[in-house]
């Protein structure tokens, strides 16, 4: 046994040997890897500086007090002090009983702290060679008053490294300045505001307020401006753009497609960052806004409406919204599942349906889409919704004369159901809201007294239309072709033909899904 354990501790030795140098090695790269994680931060850029600087001026004004030759150094400023001439005493005794004010000072000066240096009858402070080298460092010109070589030579190297330390402290203003107005043109900074509206891709209407728009599209842009048009009853507003573009890019295609005329007083800002991270979303004051807009973006429809629901949970899982959102998805398919995690607040816009019926009827009839343009838009008469409560119970016939400056075309009602022409004897009730075709939405309001309309005396037969068989072309392709095929056959006359033009091969089974 005793054999065995003097083979096996040197072993022991030899191995521990190893793991104590790598113990220690470990502990070196541990401790640089902390002093650089320190250095990389602002906080610890700055206390590096001001420590050099201090530890410099300390260790500096230390040499310098040792180079004032027969000049004691204190910690404090006093008075440079001479000997005192002492009166010759007429009794020859006192002269040995009283001591000279000359002894005196030299008792003290030798029974002192080690603070002290007797090198002559005259003392400087510490703290005034400290204060000589801070004027060697900040100021090389103080180097002038020095009249002795060690002096000159010490200021001269003192001076240099000032230079240097002052290099180091201008590249960090520099390179902080640098990040700053980086920030600044990349869109980084907060933007502080309360009910305001967040487009979530794109900006809306505020009423005056500020409108928010996160992410970007092709469409962006046309939205801008019919928000600027919507705000200018108001004397403007705020539209901020959060987009995950670079803030220079945004406002050089703004410039590009926007006349300074256009944006009638709207302020338009710019932020950089993703609606899909919660933080960029507290950036833009997303939880104090007071409507959000989420609109799809220019990808995939599956991948569109997966960032549009992602939103939305960050949205409601995140903040206490204070408005509504409307959000708009690609596919209808995906329209339930937004209803189910968005609830009642949120509702949906299934555009790519909506802008593919336009198509087909503007196709049909020539200049409806003019029509279109000036209902949907903000440069002539649009459509407002809106509760009156002094018209709660008149039938909705007698609603044109108390609409002198509009047009009711339908109404809302409390449940939320919308109806175009409802029955003329319909009875306008508590929670319903009138729509109507007006200029701007302060341009009408419900009068109580009805005003007189004059009887229509001669009436015009509505001629019906020919009936005619049609030939339709289109070209290109949708996934919601059938669809439209679908729609277009309710408009036109039976035996009429519709040829289409793409580039998809198609097979027998495809003449089958299509009949």
């Amino acid at each position: 046994m005793d054999d065995a354990a003097a083979v096996v501790a040197p072993l022991a030795a030899t191995k521990a040997a190893p793991a104590k140098q790598k113990s220690v090695r470990f502990t070196k790269a541990r401790l640089f890897y902390r002093i650089d994680t320190f250095i990389s931060t602002k906080r610890g850029q700055t206390a590096m500086l001001v420590g050099f600087g201090a530890s410099l001026m300390v260790v500096c004004g230390l040499f310098f007090s040792l180079l004032k030759q027969g000049v004691p150094v204190t910690l404090h400023n006093s008075a440079s002090t001479t000997a005192a001439p002492t009166p010759a005493p007429s009794d020859p005794e006192s002269q040995t009983d009283v001591p000279s004010t000359t002894d005196a000072a030299a008792a003290s000066s030798s029974s002192g702290s080690g603070s002290t240096a007797a090198r002559g009858n005259k003392q400087v402070s510490l703290i005034t060679c400290i204060w000589e080298c801070w004027l060697f460092i900040s100021d090389p010109g103080a180097q002038a008053d020095q009249h002795e070589w060690n002096k000159r030579v010490f200021a001269a190297c003192v001076s240099i490294i000032g230079l240097f330390y002052f290099f180091v402290i201008l590249g960090f203003v520099v390179d902080s300045i640098r990040d700053k107005m980086e920030d600044l043109k990349k869109g980084r900074s907060n933007v502080v505001e309360r009910n305001h509206s967040v487009r979530l891709t794109t900006p809306t209407h505020t009423d005056g307020h500020l409108q928010l728009l996160l992410g970007w599209s092709d469409k962006a842009v046309s939205f801008i401006k019919q928000l600027c048009l919507a705000n200018e009853s108001e004397g403007g507003g705020v539209v901020v753009v959060l987009a995950e573009m670079d803030k220079e890019a945004v406002e050089a295609e703004l410039e590009s497609q926007l006349e300074p005329a256009d944006y009638h007083g709207t302020k338009v800002v710019v932020r950089s960052g993703s609606p899909l991270i919660i933080s960029d979303l507290k950036k833009v004051s997303a939880h104090t806004a007071r409507s959000i807009t989420i609109l799809a973006t220019s990808i995939d429809a599956d991948k569109s409406d997966a960032a549009c629901l992602r939103i939305i949970l960050s949205l409601r899982g995140t903040f206490k919204l204070q408005g509504h959102v409307v959000a708009e998805i690609r596919d209808i398919d995906n329209e339930p599942l937004v209803h189910l995690v968005g609830g009642s607040d949120v509702e949906t816009l299934v555009s790519h349906d909506i802008i593919g019926r336009l198509i087909l009827l503007s196709a049909r009839s020539p200049g409806l889409s003019r029509v279109y343009n000036s209902l949907l838009g903000f440069d002539g008469d649009e459509f407002y919704c809106k509760t009156w409560p002094e018209i709660v119970g008149v039938a909705f016939k007698d609603l044109l004369p108390r609409f002198p400056n509009a047009a009711p075309v339908g109404l809302k009602t409390s449940h939320g159901k919308i109806v175009i022409k409802p029955a003329m004897d319909y009875k306008i009730a508590e929670g319903d809201e009138i729509i109507v075709l007006a200029e701007d939405n302060d341009t009408y309001k419900a009068e109580t007294d009805p005003v007189l309309v004059p009887p229509v005396t001669t009436t015009h037969p509505i001629l019906p239309l020919e009936k005619v068989q049609e030939k339709v072309l289109v070209c290109g392709w949708r996934r919601d072709i059938q669809d439209m095929l679908v729609l277009l056959d309710n408009f036109v006359e039976r035996g009429s033909q519709v040829h289409l033009v793409n580039e998809l091969t198609v097979g027998p089974d495809d003449d089958a899904s299509l009949a």
